[in-house]
């Protein structure tokens, strides 16, 4: 689709400028068309707005990454002691034995963090298990 514009044609002559014949004459893009093979165009405002957003992702990956490092320095954690499951031995009977003076279903729950064990995993004998130190 051709785009026109309206420019009146002024001829010089002798006494001043004067104007002529109208014409209409094509109006060329300097723009490179924004077909599907092109790339995309961002405005000053766009390219600000995508430079602060990767920036943010950008600072906040550093910030969890630091935050983990510091979480698994040693010396960082709960002091823990490493039981090896004995025949017939419950997790309750761990808890009360490890932890005496905690509430039992407390000690439970503790030992179920430790481990990432939730409340339908079953200990098997020879199994290490880790509970905190008293």
């Amino acid at each position: 689709m051709a785009t026109y514009t309206y420019s009146p044609a002024l001829t010089g002559t002798a006494t001043g400028w004067s104007s002529g014949t109208t014409q209409l004459r094509p109006l060329r893009s300097t723009r490179p068309s924004s077909g599907p093979g092109s790339a995309p165009r961002l405005t000053r405002r766009g390219r600000v707005a995508l430079v602060v957003v990767v920036l943010v992702a950008a600072l906040s990956a550093l910030i969890g990454a630091a935050g983990s490092v510091q979480a698994s320095a040693p010396g960082q954690g709960p002091a823990v002691e490493r039981v090896v499951v004995q025949p017939g031995e419950s997790l309750w009977q761990l808890a009360s034995e490890s932890m005496p003076g905690v509430d039992v279903r407390e000690a439970v729950a503790r030992i179920r963090e430790l481990n990432g064990l939730s409340s339908r995993s079953v200990i098997t004998p020879g199994q290490v298990v880790l509970v905190p130190a008293s």
